[in-house]
């Protein structure tokens, strides 16, 4: 189906679901494939931050650090994703949330193997750091899914997302846990792999967030507007 725009609320069919329009909102149909390859890359990608996780202590003890060290380790991530964050979902207003996304899964790629390479304390942290800053697929998911839903649905699906996170840091440690008995380092490549996949999967099948495509195509329009009265 076609974008449609209304001048009143009603109903319209999508999919065999009925959805509320509100007034002056370009609906267009909700786009269920593009959604679960949403959930996937941020599921891959906090599977790989949490599989990390158990052998972090380990790395400690294998760096001849103590507590203290430990918890600049697990407090870099965070860190350097507390000032990241914001940037990203800013520059995904900008140039897409397709390419912000797969921005974002490749550097986790980079940031996770580089951990999986370093065998000193201060590479790991460099590492772990270069990791955090990449690691924003949350609010550009959450962003994509605000740009395909209505404010009805919206709930139900951020929900979603958050069950997504959750489940990732259940079954992740466990993981870690067992790839930890062959060396320290298999997990880091372990998540590296799984972000790659990630990347490539949202490459192939993510489509760019309908709302981006029309900003892009306004601003298009307004551009041409002021080179003609130039």
């Amino acid at each position: 189906m076609t974008s449609i725009k209304t001048d009143k609320k009603e109903d319209i069919e999508m999919g065999g679901v009925k959805r509320d329009v509100p007034p002056t909102q370009v609906e267009v149909p909700l786009d269920f494939s593009s959604l679960m390859v949403v959930y996937l890359s941020v599921g891959i990608d906090m599977l790989g931050v949490s599989i990390i996780l158990p052998v972090l202590p380990m790395l400690a003890k294998a760096y001849d650090v103590g507590s203290s060290e430990l918890g600049f380790i697990f407090a870099a991530y965070g860190g350097a994703q507390m000032i990241s964050m914001p940037l990203f979902g800013k520059l995904s207003d900008k140039i897409g949330r397709k390419r912000v996304t797969m921005i974002s899964l490749a550097g986790s790629t980079i940031g996770f193997f580089l951990q999986g390479m370093s065998r000193s304390y201060m590479w790991f942290m460099f590492a772990r750091v270069c990791a955090g800053l990449f690691g924003s697929t949350i609010p550009v998911a959450s962003a994509y899914i605000a740009d395909v839903t209505t404010s009805e649905e919206r709930p139900r699906y951020l929900a979603g997302l958050s069950s997504v996170v959750a489940l990732a840091f259940l079954i992740g440690p466990s993981i870690g846990g067992g790839l930890s008995q062959f060396t320290l380092y298999t997990p880091m490549f372990v998540s590296s792999g799984l972000a790659f996949g990630g990347l490539i999967m949202a490459f192939i099948y993510l489509k760019e967030s309908p709302a981006y495509l029309r900003s892009q195509e306004k601003k298009k329009k307004e551009e041409e507007k002021e080179k003609e009265k130039k």
